[in-house]
């Protein structure tokens, strides 16, 4: 996979910047009753993303 730096809001509302070659794993999860995912970076942290797996791979992919 070609490294890309993403530039996205997580659930708080604050900007992140995720580089695709950092990502460890992407699961679905809910939060406060949303759908919603968690991506976790092989630095041990994690993001919560509002949308959908699919849509987290189509982005990547683009």
């Amino acid at each position: 996979m070609n490294t890309k730096l993403i530039k996205l809001e997580d659930m708080t509302g604050k900007h992140c910047i995720i580089n695709t070659t950092c990502i460890s794993s992407v699961i679905e999860s809910h939060i406060g009753g949303e759908d919603c995912i968690t991506v976790k970076m092989t630095d041990k942290s994690e993001i919560d993303l509002d949308m959908t797996i699919e849509e987290f791979y189509n982005l990547i992919n683009e």
